[in-house]
């Protein structure tokens, strides 16, 4: 997520403490600046920041995938450049988005992207703004563009689109996230889902309710994403401001600023917030 200060400018040192919190909880990887860093809202100087800060603060311990989507294509592959020369590991870019392209046009902006890095894409196909690739087009995708390999599927509903992709069996695709904040992480996981993307706010929940599940401990796994979905719940309900008061609440963040929305949570979202954050330090914390 990105932390705002009170003057709207990217408050960097919080924005090392973010990426510390993420590896002390047990992040797998990083990615950014994606839909939860509020990245439409982000000129490319600070999109480029939002790439160039974590990876100077992960420093390789775990991979880094740069978010590069933009509205055109020249953009989105100065970005890849950017990401690149900045150490990533990964690139990942849903389709332009401001102004839908044919999916020929779709076809050549991956293909630009592509060319311009040595890196893998992970392909992000969600409704934004756009109509999403059909299971079709994304094969299409992985014969036209060498360098596409994952693919974040975020369709609803999003637990029959991660079954419908990986039963196609698409030649080349090593990989498929989930995202939705964790929403049906179990589902995920038995489907074959590799992991998912998600807001960094409850990232000790998420990776011990995976790892639960990696160590065949699913009664346990299910019990405590049973207690965690009550947090999802309240995320999807109150957009990125939960997620950031959570932050302000773990000591990360100083505020709950989005740019995204002109008003702060009001006092009855704050109430919700109260009542929970109690419940995560009486029920869900004691099992992690």
């Amino acid at each position: 997520m990105t932390p705002f200060a009170d003057d709207d400018r990217i408050d960097e040192g919080v924005l090392a403490k973010e990426i510390e919190f993420c590896l002390e909880n047990g992040a797998d990887g990083l990615c950014s600046p994606v839909m939860v860093s509020e990245f439409e809202h982000l000129s490319e100087a600070e999109r480029k920041l939002m790439i160039r800060v974590p990876l100077e603060v992960n420093a390789g311990r775990v991979p880094f995938i740069a978010n590069v989507a933009a509205p055109s294509t020249e953009v989105a592959v100065d970005l890849a450049d950017y990401a690149q020369q900045c150490g990533a590991d990964m690139v990942i870019a849903m389709q332009p988005y401001v102004v839908p392209l044919e999916f020929p046009q779709v076809v050549r902006y991956y293909q630009r992207i592509s060319s311009a890095v040595d890196l893998p894409i992970m392909l992000q196909n969600a409704p934004f703004g756009v109509t999403p690739l059909s299971l079709e087009q994304i094969e299409t995708l992985f014969q036209e563009v060498e360098n596409i390999t994952w693919v974040k599927q975020e369709l609803n509903p999003q637990v029959v689109a991660i079954a419908d992709l990986i039963d196609r069996r698409i030649p080349g695709l090593q990989g498929t996230m989930s995202g939705l904040g964790g929403l049906y992480l179990p589902y995920d996981f038995k489907l074959g889902a590799s992991g998912t993307i998600h807001a960094c706010q409850f990232c000790d929940v998420v990776s011990a309710i995976w790892r639960l599940y990696e160590e065949g401990e699913e009664m346990k796994g299910q019990r405590l994403f049973n207690k965690f979905l009550r947090g999802v719940i309240l995320e999807l309900r109150h957009g990125f401001a939960f997620d950031k008061e959570i932050m302000v609440r773990r000591g990360i963040f100083k505020s709950h600023r989005v740019r995204s929305s002109a008003s702060p949570l009001p006092p009855s979202a704050m109430e919700e917030i109260d009542d929970f954050w109690k419940y995560y330090n009486d029920v869900i914390l004691p099992e992690l």
